[in-house]
This record gives structure tokens, C-alpha cells and sequence, in this order.
């Protein structure tokens, strides 16, 4: 061990910012582990390892992503072996020999020489669900929530059934059109507690949408009785950090919702 920081000799300590997209997407966190740890061996780019009787290669992911979810800007820490990232353009050249040898659909957006012992603790992520035919009475949903103190759900499990206050959880819902398509952005705060989850935001959402589409178009609006959350897609925009900025376009949400982020 070295004298400074605790660094163990010739390692370094990396931040690994990449996409999750495509079929990739259906993959869970394990096997995205899995992908960038296969990535970095056919890179060339050999990991150290943990210590003890069982040693593991140091390689741990931020938030994990929902199954079927694409990922925008998503992290991983990891040790290399050996120093890199030394040399004028070192990185940049690293991030570009990774996403080459990354499967189909996750690519390395950058890679950085990072502090020891830096931990990624979330604190909130972004969400957006693309809808290509939304349920009439989204945006009524959307303000709805928005204006009610309190909107509880149950969360069943074979253990216990919870009750959850998503107003605790979810910041800042909104639906606006882009590309021809509707999509409904909000971000999750994760708390000591917990967190929401997306799909409860989208269920909760879109069954009161599909009520209020109802109840203002004489028997029933376009699509009422779908199953609308099933032709949604769900993407992560960002994840913000404790001490790390913001990356993408969830730095520009941040802008308008600090004070209640």
C-alpha cells in the first residue's frame, strides 16, 4: 500500500460513464456487470482484484436500472491493475477501445481518474416514459398529482404489503410532445427509506388518465381500456450523485428543480 490515500501500487481508480440502449436494455444489473467486465478484458484492460479467499474483480455500478429501461449516462466505478489515464488524451483514447469492444448496445461515453474510496450514492434520477399513442387525460393525470398532498400506493410483496407516499418520492411530473411522440418526465428522489418506482408512477398515472379520458368523451376516448403502460418505453435520463456533478440532460432539470431536489 502506498503512503498516500491508501492507493495500492499501479492501480487506478476510474469512473466509467456509458448507454445502456437497444436490446441491451432487457439485460439486469448483474448481467450489465457482467458486459463491462467482459468489455474491459477484451479491451486489453486488466481490473485488480478484491482482497480475501474469494477474490473479485472491482467493478460496482451506480443505480441499478430497471429491466427493459434504456440508460442515458450511467456509472460505474472500477480499479484497473495498472496506472492509466496518465498520458494527454489517455482517456478519451480508453472510452473509444472500450466501446469497441462492448456487445450490442452499451457504448463508453467517457472514462476518468477518480479519488479512492469514492461511493455512488444516489440521490435522484430522472425518468421518462415515451408513449407512442398516450391515454386521453395524461396531462389532467399529471396535474392532478401535482396538486394533491398525498397519493398513496400499496407495494405487495410475499412478505409484507407497503403503503407508499409517492408524493415523498416523485419531483416535478410533466408531459410534453418531442418527435411526435408524448412523453412524461419526472424524477425519483431516493431517500434513507426508499424510492418510488417508475412503473408505479406510469401505473398510477395512466389509470387515472384512462379514468378522466372517460369521463369526458361520451363513451370512452380513443384506446380507453388498453393496456397503455404495455406500448410505453421507459429511458433514464441521468443520475445525480452525492459529490459528483451532474451529468447530460439532467444538470439542465436540475437548473429548474434544485430547491426541490
Amino acid at each position: 500500500m502506498s503512503a498516500s490515500g491508501g492507493r495500492t501500487r499501479g492501480t487506478t481508480t476510474m469512473l466509467v460513464e456509458f448507454a445502456r440502449v437497444g436490446a441491451a436494455r432487457y439485460a439486469s444489473h448483474l448481467d450489465t456487470a457482467r458486459a463491462l467486465r467482459r468489455t474491459f478484458a477484451r479491451a486489453g484492460v486488466e481490473l485488480a482484484l478484491t482482497q480475501g479467499l474469494r477474490p473479485k474483480v472491482r467493478l460496482s455500478l451506480g443505480l441499478p436500472l430497471p429491466v427493459g429501461a434504456a440508460g442515458q449516462h450511467e456509472l460505474a466505478l472500477t480499479v484497473t491493475a495498472s496506472t492509466v489515464g496518465e498520458r494527454r488524451g489517455e482517456n478519451e483514447e480508453l472510452a473509444e477501445v472500450l466501446t469497441s469492444a462492448a456487445p450490442p448496445g452499451i457504448s463508453v461515453t467517457t472514462v476518468e481518474r477518480v479519488p479512492d474510496g469514492l461511493r455512488l450514492h444516489p440521490r435522484v434520477a430522472l425518468y421518462e416514459w415515451t408513449f407512442a399513442r398516450p391515454p386521453a387525460g395524461l396531462r389532467e393525470a399529471v396535474e392532478k398529482f401535482r396538486s394533491t398532498a398525498e397519493v398513496c400506493v400499496e407495494r405487495r410483496s410475499p412478505k409484507a404489503t407497503r403503503t407508499l407516499d409517492l408524493r415523498r418520492y416523485v419531483i416535478a411530473p410533466e408531459t410534453f410532445r418531442s418527435g411526435g411522440v408524448t412523453v412524461l418526465r419526472f424524477g425519483v428522489r431516493h431517500r434513507q427509506d426508499g424510492a418510488a418506482r417508475p412503473r408505479e408512477v406510469l401505473d398510477l398515472l395512466t389509470a387515472w388518465a384512462t379514468r378522466a379520458g372517460a369521463d369526458d368523451v361520451p363513451g370512452g376516448p380513443a384506446g380507453a381500456g388498453e393496456d397503455v403502460p404495455s406500448s410505453a418505453t421507459l429511458e433514464r435520463r441521468g443520475v445525480i450523485y452525492d459529490g459528483l456533478a451532474p451529468r447530460g440532460s439532467v444538470r439542465e432539470w436540475l437548473e429548474h428543480h434544485e430547491t426541490e431536489a
